[in-house]
């Protein structure tokens, strides 16, 4: 295969990567892109449909690729922008392409057999072992790329472990031994003769033994088993917010402990039947109250209307938010149906009211953004008062609401208690 050279150095923010990781991205709409956005959004390979690569940036970027953005929740302890080579793949959906969690999001066979290779090459002249590839999703909690947190094998796509076992096919970055090695590679197959079956090679029996799954063996050069993995029970825990909530999969694992380990707050683990087996409780910690303004309003599993009804409300009924929104939805606790999401046409919000004992200031501080809005309550879904420049001062009280914090400021010739990110709050 052959790299199509594209680098530009024009969007660039950073540089002096310190090339630790490989993360694999998903572009995030249906379409091919092989450019560093400005503002220096982006990956330095991006693998069309057709399985072409692209080179966008030299391995010595630093681009913004696998951050929090302040928004997202750090996983992994290592991975940063600052030591992870991106590689973006391109998809496709037959789906809802606005809702990273449809089922339909795919890769085609072309563009996974390309990034294999390209990835077997990076671990080999950057000296990145495999278990330094991740999914964006293992360094943050960003859905992307869909088709390897949805892992359900949509059409042409593999799932991620499928990914990663072919990584280790041939000779390339999956060696382990010395240069000139011994002649000796163990081959994980699910029998000798069947070769067809292969799923990975290794000088190393521990890498070896570390790849085999279920149903496969590992087997020395002359064809003698040296270690094996029981077949699967056919038994499969998915993710889900609902049972019949395919849209809402977040993963699939034969094992039952790694599928709890998986879980997120709000999610449940169903076995193979749609039983439920375990469930993390979604922690809720209200910023307001609002109203329904609509009658046979859904709420739902989801942000999206791909999502399950988890109920409904008429005019006037009253709910609890969070602040949590997501685009156009609002994130929601309702009394007998649970949290969930509505949409924010139908959210009539309550305004909050200022503290009996009034305002007591503990400290001042400056907003360090431009054109940040001051809003009436700690979230998006509230309306603005006006907005402050970098270098805006005002007076904090010392509340915080999940990522917002209370502040008085004089804006438009009037002292407003409001909220602000507090992203963009530098305390004095």
């Amino acid at each position: 295969m052959n790299i199509i050279n594209v680098i530009s150095d024009k969007n660039v923010p950073q540089w002096g990567n310190g090339k630790k990781f490989i993360a694999i991205h998903y572009l995030g709409v249906v379409g091919q892109n092989n450019k560093v956005e400005a503002g220096g959004y982006g990956a330095h390979y991006y693998i069309y449909w057709d399985g072409t690569i692209y080179q966008a940036a030299k391995h010595d970027a630093v681009l913004w690729q696998v951050g929090t953005a302040g928004y997202y929740t750090q996983k992994h302890p290592e991975a940063r922008n600052s030591n992870t080579i991106g590689i973006e793949l391109c998809p496709k959906c037959d789906g809802n392409a606005s809702n990273p969690s449809d089922p339909r999001w795919y890769f085609t066979k072309e563009t996974q057999e390309a990034c294999v290779w390209l990835v077997q090459k990076l671990m080999k002249d950057l000296g990145i072992p495999a278990s330094h590839v991740l999914r964006h999703y293992d360094i943050v909690n960003k859905h992307c790329p869909a088709p390897y947190v949805n892992n359900n094998k949509y059409k042409t796509s593999w799932t991620w472990e499928e990914f990663k076992a072919r990584l280790s096919d041939g000779s390339s970055g999956s060696g382990g031994g010395s240069a000139g090695g011994t002649g000796q590679m163990y081959r994980i197959r699910k029998s000798w003769a069947d070769a067809a079956s292969q799923i990975g090679a290794y000088e190393n029996l521990d890498n070896a033994k570390a790849a085999c799954k279920a149903g496969y063996t590992v087997y020395d050069k002359d064809g003698k088993a040296v270690y094996s993995v029981g077949a699967s029970s056919g038994q499969m825990y998915r993710i889900r917010k609902s049972w019949s909530d395919a849209g809402s999969q977040i993963g699939a694992y034969e094992s039952l402990e790694n599928a709890k380990a998986a879980c997120e707050a709000g999610y449940t683990v169903y076995d193979k039947d749609g039983k439920a087996v375990y469930s993390k409780a979604e922690t809720w910690k209200a910023t307001g109250t609002a109203v329904c303004g609509g009658n046979g309003v859904y709420v739902r599993s989801g942000p999206g209307k791909s999502h399950d009804p988890l109920g409904q409300l008429n005019k006037g009924q009253r709910f609890e938010i969070d602040g949590n929104d997501s685009g156009e939805w609002v994130h929601v606790k309702v009394a007998g149906i649970g949290i969930g999401y509505m949409h924010k046409d139908y959210v009539v919000y309550d305004q909050p009211t200022a503290s009996a004992g009034g305002w007591k200031a503990i400290g001042t501080a400056t907003c360090t953004g431009s054109n940040v809005n001051v809003r009436k309550g700690p979230g998006k879904s509230y309306d603005s008062y006006g907005k402050l420049g970098k270098g805006n001062r005002f007076e904090v009280d010392g509340k915080t609401s999940g990522s917002w914090t209370h502040i008085k400021v004089r804006l438009n010739g009037k002292d407003r208690i409001a909220w602000i990110s507090s992203q963009y709050v530098k305390r004095d």
